[in-house]
């Protein structure tokens, strides 16, 4: 998040006051409702079959997140219109960020 926040600050898109807002609250989220999950091994193995399929061109990273979020059957927040894709495609649900 604080990338994100970075990112949009330098591009001009938001202020630092809107910067700092922001991941306030992300803070505030991560702190109150964020429920963290431990990598199983069996994710690694699932996440290098979604790479192997050429139709989503994923990265490694964005393999590994899909492949967590079918074995806990979650829907994924994300930005990424290629992981957001893939994930459609996976049938794995998307929660709206925005």
């Amino acid at each position: 998040m604080a990338s994100v926040g970075a990112i949009k600050e330098r591009t001009g898109q938001i202020g630092a006051q809107d910067r700092a807002a922001g991941l306030a609250a992300f803070q505030r989220f991560v702190t109150d409702t964020l429920n963290l999950v431990e990598v199983d091994p069996g994710d690694f193995r699932t996440a290098a079959t979604l790479l192997d399929l050429p139709i989503t061109a994923l990265r490694a990273a964005d393999a590994l997140h899909l492949a967590i979020a079918r074995r806990l059957r979650a829907d994924l927040a994300t930005l990424d219109r290629r992981q957001g894709m893939a994930a459609s495609h996976y049938g794995i649900g998307l929660f709206s960020v925005g």
